[in-house]
């Protein structure tokens, strides 16, 4: 008998009410961090998380739509929804596994090309950031046109030499196997650590753990949820770069009229450096 399961990054009262009684007994598992931040009851977006999904269950629904509930939300919703399908998309083909989309009340098979178009989209009329969202954590997603065949690995490490030459080379990353700590110029600690998931075998999908680094908050933490994403769509028409769950060290305040706007600049004009990059 398959295993089917629910998945949906709103709260399960609110799912299981639109839900018709013959769907309410299937089993459910929220997506997102929790109103307090890492609910254990609720899981992150993550390679690992996803991954266990489809280990655990044949039949995966999504109940329209994914999104992250951090407080701060850079980019655009529809962006982020297309990035988070993607990676469920690519789940369900890796393990060889079913995944639908239920919606308008129906349940649509996800079969096939990857719907790049996002037929699936309708724009929200409530900010989805606001229901239950997670305080005091980060999401920011850019989905930037490209031209060149890269790997996503091959797209991250173009990044972190265009950020050393674009910082006039004030912070350096260094890349020790599968760990980049990012560090300015004669300050030893690091700002930020990143471990890249080695387990994925995906070429289009690159997952950095944000694991370290004195301005993140989960510096200590055993098992840190913020990620930072670097994915390519499967027509290689654009790269998806996505900061999510990321749980800054400094106070809220300072880090949105600091960290958090820098960010949003750095990607933006990243974003900039690629379009000339694929026009060569």
């Amino acid at each position: 008998m398959k295993k089917i399961v629910i998945v949906s990054s709103k709260d399960r009262n609110a799912v299981y009410a639109q839900l018709p009684k013959h769907l309410r007994s299937i089993p459910f598992v929220p997506f997102n961090l929790g109103p307090s931040g890492g609910d254990s009851e609720s899981s992150p977006f993550s390679w690992d998380s996803i991954s266990n999904l489809f280990m655990s269950y044949d039949h995966i629904i999504i109940f329209y739509p994914l999104y992250s509930n951090d407080q701060l939300h850079q980019g655009k919703e529809k962006h982020l929804w297309e990035l988070l399908l993607l990676l469920f998309w690519k789940g369900a083909l890796t393990y060889r596994k079913t995944l639908s989309l239920y919606k308008n009340k129906s349940i649509i098979p996800l079969e096939g090309s990857f719907p790049l178009d996002t037929e699936f989209w309708t724009e929200q009329k409530e900010d989805l950031t606001k229901a239950g969202k997670s305080l005091k954590s980060v999401t920011s997603i850019q989905k930037i046109p490209i031209s060149k065949d890269y790997s996503a690995e091959k797209w991250a490490s173009i990044y972190f030499r265009w950020l050393h030459t674009f910082t006039k080379k004030v912070i350096t990353i260094k890349d020790y196997g599968s760990v980049f700590p990012f560090r300015v110029v004669g300050a030893p600690p690091p700002l930020l650590v990143l471990k890249k998931n080695d387990s994925i075998k995906e070429k289009d999908i690159c997952e950095f753990v944000i694991q370290g680094g004195f301005l993140n908050k989960e510096s200590s933490s055993e098992k840190p949820l913020g990620r930072f994403w670097f994915v390519v769509s499967p027509d290689k028409k654009f790269l998806y770069t996505a900061l999510i769950h990321f749980k800054p060290a400094l106070p809220w305040f300072v880090y949105l009229l600091s960290q958090g706007w820098i960010h949003g600049l750095v990607m933006k004009r990243f974003g900039s450096y690629v379009l000339k990059l694929s026009n060569r």
